[in-house]
């Protein structure tokens, strides 16, 4: 299996190295991750109204999803992030709970971050749903 990054000379670099713009995947299996929230897999909310801690628990939990198929943050292709109440200065506080998380193994992907009024529920600040290529 092969994923290649491709950020085009005729398109602007990703912001802070974030992400890539293009994102090609050749593999057999593809992976569809619901969108994960900052609940533990006890059922409980982890950090009601913190973002950081919220981002922490929702990253860890795509991690475990995809490590629960055989791939690593690496074999994920495009990820959106859904955030309550988003303000710029909040895109370091994810992002960074993200690399704090996967680590070296973080999803360089194709990705998204939008601002949304709410979530499923009132308490949940962050969801992250992400896509993958395994073989």
């Amino acid at each position: 299996m092969a994923i290649e990054r491709i950020n085009p000379d005729s398109i602007a670099s990703p912001v802070e190295g974030l992400y890539a713009q293009v994102v090609v995947a050749s593999g057999t299996r593809r992976v569809h991750i619901a969108g994960q929230v900052a609940i533990d897999r006890d059922g409980n909310l982890v950090g009601p109204g913190d973002y950081k801690s919220q981002a922490t628990q929702a990253w860890a939990n795509v991690k475990a999803a995809i490590h629960a198929v055989g791939g690593t943050g690496h074999d994920i292709t495009n990820y959106t992030i859904a955030v309550v109440n988003h303000e710029p200065h909040l895109v370091e506080v994810i992002y960074g709970a993200g690399m704090q998380v996967f680590g070296d193994e973080f999803p360089r992907a194709a990705a998204i971050l939008v601002g949304v009024q709410c979530l499923g529920y009132p308490e949940w600040l962050i969801e992250i749903e992400a896509d993958g290529v395994l073989d």
